[in-house]
């Protein structure tokens, strides 16, 4: 309680300071450019590192597309997306994953015997769009990356995740996958079938 009272006597303080010094500018408060409330809500004070490990890879996708627990485990993760090439070179985005949908007809997936027709609905600050599993990258996202992703968020206004939603995101999607019933039916078969 003391804490939260010191806490409070110290905001009305910058406050009355942030006032005081208006005034002695000669500048109202109406005429200064307003600051942004929560600046750290758009980048969450998330690095690199926090949003790497709540990445999908394309290898894990492959796997597990066509298992019934793969929209749950990796909804609200993020995959490095391909969306185009610049000077021959691959252009990827972050995109956050909200969901899993299916398409009418199937499409192989390359470097592999399999096809699907499951794709993934994702998200670029608000704007959504279907995406080929095939256009997932599997190598981590680059800084470059990130701040471009920062910055449509915060151009959008849309808040981040935090580093604590990111391992959250990571630990869901760990369990989701190890511990569903159908992969753990799986090992067991695997296991069995070795010791034969």
């Amino acid at each position: 309680k003391k804490q939260l009272e010191r806490q409070q006597k110290q905001q009305l303080a910058q406050e009355q300071r942030y006032d005081e010094d208006s005034l002695e500018s000669g500048v109202e408060d109406e005429d200064c450019e307003e600051a942004d409330p929560w600046p750290d809500v758009y980048s969450g004070g998330m690095t690199l590192g926090d949003l790497n490990l709540a990445r999908v890879k394309r290898m894990t996708l492959e796997k597990f597309i066509e298992e019934p627990f793969i929209g749950k485990a990796i909804s609200d993760c993020f995959v490095r997306y391909m969306i185009g090439e610049h000077h021959g070179v691959p252009t990827y985005r972050v995109c956050q994953i909200k969901g899993v949908t299916q398409r009418a007809t199937s499409y192989k997936l390359p470097g592999s015997k399999k096809s699907t027709h499951q794709m993934l609905t994702l998200s670029i600050a608000g704007a959504t769009k279907d995406g080929k599993i095939h256009k997932v990258s599997n190598d981590r996202f680059t800084q470059p990356e990130l701040e471009s992703w920062r910055s449509k968020m915060r151009d959008a206004r849309i808040p981040t995740v935090t580093p604590a939603d990111c391992k959250r995101l990571h630990q869901r999607m760990q369990v989701r996958i190890n511990n569903h019933e159908y992969t753990m039916l799986k090992k067991m078969k695997a296991y069995m079938e070795k010791c034969l």
